[in-house]
């Protein structure tokens, strides 16, 4: 299950934010076969404390993962060291304070040494370098300040989208009370009523009465508003516009 615990939403994230994930990528390295792995500073930056040093095994790794991910993410890196499998897993990781950091890992196995001074420096250090067979390169992206924006984002359009679809119930329950003469409770009850036995969203009924409030007629009102309560609203599609043919000529 090497890929299996990665969420679709964590991969949009990651295309739609690329560019501002500089700050929030760590990088970890190690040997499978020898267990013995290193991290950079940006991934201490990330848990909020120093790393594990001079080197640690894969189980003091998994650690850092909360309670309920870290299977998940033992059994990606598992699949990744038995099989060759990517590791591409979500989870949630331990911080420094308590806190919790909400990351997607990555990870792919690799014959060659990895480069950059900084990470071949630390590979030195700590002896890991010297040891023999694959190496397992991977990355941690600290998703969560970018999970808080997306879960911002998709909380205001949601309100602001119910503040519409109780704008347009409002003035259908409106339009009923004056046809009808009846109040706003029995109102609401008509237009859920066959909002039911047209298999229709209420807020999707009330647009199609509010749209066609125009054009209602004094004398006829209650049943043209009967009538539009009893049709299920549909979207109109879209008419493909015909090619013009001109005639032939004579």
């Amino acid at each position: 299950m090497g890929s299996g615990g990665a969420l679709p939403a964590d991969e949009e994230l990651v295309a739609r934010f690329s560019g501002r994930l500089d700050y929030s990528v760590g990088q970890f390295v190690g040997r499978p076969h020898a267990d013995q792995w290193v991290w950079d500073e940006h991934l201490d930056a990330i848990l909020g404390h120093p790393g594990l040093k001079p080197s640690v095994s894969l189980r003091s790794l998994l650690q850092q993962v909360a309670d309920d991910d870290r299977e998940l993410a033992a059994d990606a890196f598992q699949a990744a060291v038995e099989h060759g499998d990517q590791v591409m897993v979500s989870c949630r990781l331990h911080a420094a304070g308590g806190g919790v950091r909400s990351v997607l890992i990555t990870a792919e196995v690799s014959d060659d040494q990895p480069d950059g001074q900084p990470m071949c420096a630390l590979l030195r250090k700590n002896h890991v370098a010297a040891t023999t067979g694959p190496w397992l390169v991977g990355q941690v992206l600290d998703l969560t300040s970018l999970r808080l924006s997306a879960s911002r984002a998709a909380a205001n359009h949601a309100v602001n989208q119910s503040a519409e679809h109780r704008a347009a119930i409002e003035q259908a329950k409106g339009i009923i009370m004056v046809t009808h003469r009846v109040d706003a409770d029995c109102a609401f009850e008509l237009l859920r009523r066959h909002s039911q036995n047209t298999n229709t969203k209420v807020h999707d009924l009330a647009d199609h009465l509010v749209g066609h409030v125009t054009t209602l007629h004094l004398e006829t009102a209650r049943a043209q508003v009967d009538a539009l309560l009893q049709q299920p609203y549909e979207h109109e599609p879209s008419q493909p516009t015909r090619p013009r043919v001109d005639p032939a000529p004579v």
